[in-house]
C-alpha cells in the first residue's frame, strides 16, 4: 500500500507538470486521459460536462468516439455518481442495475468495467471523468488516484478566476438550497437506466426523475410522476410541481386543473435518516 502512494504522488506530481506546459485546454484534457489511463490500465476515458439548460451530460472528450456523447443526466453509471455525487467502481457491467447498454450498442464496444468519478465544484456537480475497461477490474488505489487526477482536471476546466473571493459558506439561493437538500436524498435505478427519487407520504409511492428536480423553481411547471402499478408497470402521470421558498420540500398538485398543492418529502438515504 504504500508503495502505491508513493506512486499516486509521483504520478500527480509529474501530470502537474505535464498540464503546465498544455496550451490549450484540449491538449491539458487529452494529456489528463493518457495519465489516467497509464495509471489505471483502462482502455478509454471520457469526460462529460453538464449543460444545465439542456440538463444533459455532453462528452468534451471521449476515446474511440466520433464526435460527442450526449446523455440525459440520470442515465446509467455516469447519471448517478453525477447525481449522487460519489465515486462508482462496476467491475461486472453485466450484473449492475445502473449501466445504460444503449451507448455500446450504438459506439459498437462493449464495456465490462467502469470507474465513474463525478466532478465537483465547490460541491456544485461539473461533470464525470469515466474510465473504460480494466482487465482485472478497478481497485481501490484506481479509485483514489482517479479523484485526485479529477480535481487537476477541474482546474482545467473551470480555472478560479480570483483567488482572492471566498467561498461564500451560506447557500443564497433557491436553487443552491435544493440542490444541498438533495444531496442527502435516495436514488432508485429503474429498469430504463434512469434516476428517480422516491416521494413520501403520498396515496401511492410516486418517483420524480432525478433530472427533473433540478429544473424545479417556484414556478408551476408541469412534469412526469411516476409509479408502479399492481402489474409492475411503470407509468407516469402529469402533476403540478414547484418548490417552496425554503427549499425543503417539493410541492405537488396531482390536479392539473386545480391548483391545490401540499408539500411533499423525498426518501432520505438510510446512512443519513435520523
Amino acid at each position: 500500500m504504500a508503495k502505491q502512494t508513493i506512486e499516486q504522488t509521483s504520478i500527480l506530481d509529474t501530470l502537474k507538470s505535464e498540464l503546465v506546459k498544455t496550451t490549450t485546454q484540449k491538449d491539458a484534457i487529452e494529456t489528463l486521459a493518457k495519465y489516467a489511463k497509464t495509471f489505471t490500465g483502462a482502455q478509454r476515458c471520457s469526460v462529460f460536462i453538464y449543460n444545465k439548460e439542456k440538463d444533459q451530460l455532453k462528452s468534451v472528450y471521449a476515446d474511440g468516439i466520433k464526435g460527442s456523447i450526449t446523455l440525459k443526466s440520470n442515465i446509467g453509471i455516469v447519471g448517478y455518481a453525477f447525481h449522487k455525487k460519489t465515486t462508482i467502481v462496476e467491475n461486472n457491467t453485466g450484473q449492475s442495475g445502473i449501466f445504460f447498454k444503449t451507448v455500446d450498442t450504438k459506439t459498437n464496444y462493449t464495456t465490462d468495467t467502469i470507474l465513474a468519478v463525478p466532478l465537483l465544484q465547490n460541491n456544485k456537480r461539473v461533470g464525470v471523468l469515466e474510465l473504460l475497461n480494466k482487465e482485472d477490474g478497478f481497485s481501490q488505489e484506481d479509485k483514489v488516484a482517479i479523484e485526485a487526477m479529477s480535481l487537476l482536471l477541474l482546474d482545467t476546466l473551470m480555472p478560479t478566476k480570483s483567488t482572492s473571493k471566498k467561498v461564500k459558506k451560506e447557500v443564497s439561493t433557491l436553487e443552491e438550497k435544493f440542490e444541498s437538500y438533495l444531496d442527502s436524498r435516495r436514488l432508485y435505478l429503474m429498469e430504463n437506466g434512469s434516476a428517480y427519487y422516491k416521494i413520501l407520504h403520498m396515496k401511492r409511492d410516486y418517483f420524480i426523475a432525478a433530472d427533473q428536480c433540478y429544473v424545479l423553481t417556484q414556478e408551476v411547471k408541469t412534469i412526469d410522476i411516476y409509479y408502479h402499478t399492481g402489474n409492475e408497470d411503470f407509468l407516469s402521470l402529469k402533476m403540478l410541481v414547484k418548490l417552496d421558498i425554503t427549499a425543503e420540500h417539493i410541492l405537488i398538485s396531482e390536479s392539473t386543473n386545480q391548483e391545490m398543492f401540499l408539500p411533499q418529502t423525498l426518501e432520505e438515504d438510510e446512512e443519513t435518516a435520523s
